[in-house]
């Protein structure tokens, strides 16, 4: 409960879309689809709450960042698997290929730090906290991402698993999810 208890519920602090007109009728209307599409397949719905889960608890902002790193990843990682049942790949989709792999499932933009091409600096970093305990390559809490740059992995991780949430629920054709997770913006 102390988790949960320091997770912010003040509105316009957990995603970075706010309800404009009937919006939250539809997004009623479309998580009720969502249940009721897969309500014979129980672990969907134990995923699509994981991966909810897991982004509210990695913004508990007493979380050292390599924590909310961690708890973010997981969220991309439940993601992962609801969208490996939904989208079905056709060919075995590594690790360090996954966000890329829903981006393009989805229609997304595959963020620089997800994207194989480029070094896939997500996965590496992603393994070396939970494999060698070292983030930014120093023991765990000796070292933060992003410094002395314009970078925020963590906010940007948080806004693109809202984008995948968003899609995974069936939203795959809003303007939202073809958003860019990069900035601070707020989209409707």
């Amino acid at each position: 409960a102390g988790f949960v208890d320091a997770t912010p519920i003040k509105p316009g602090k957990l995603v970075d879309f706010v309800m404009l007109g009937r919006g939250l009728t539809d997004a009623l209307a479309l998580a009720e689809a969502f249940w009721t599409d897969h309500r014979s397949t129980p672990e969907r719905a134990r995923l699509i709450a994981a991966a909810v889960h897991a982004l509210f608890l990695g913004q508990n902002p007493q979380h050292l960042q390599f924590e909310r790193f961690i708890l973010l990843y997981t969220a991309i990682d439940a993601c992962f698997a609801l969208a490996k049942l939904v989208k079905r790949p056709t060919s075995t989709v590594l690790h360090a290929g996954r966000v890329k792999w829903m981006c393009d499932a989805f229609g997304m933009p595959t963020p620089a730090w997800a994207d194989p091409a480029s070094g896939a600096e997500v996965a590496s970093l992603r393994n070396a906290t939970v494999h060698e305990a070292l983030f930014m390559g120093e023991p765990l809490g000796f070292a933060i991402h992003g410094t002395g740059t314009n970078q925020n992995l963590t906010l940007e991780m948080q806004a693109l698993i809202c984008r995948l949430i968003v899609a995974l629920l069936g939203g795959e054709s809003s303007d939202y999810v073809r958003s860019p997770a990069n900035t601070r913006q707020r989209h409707g």
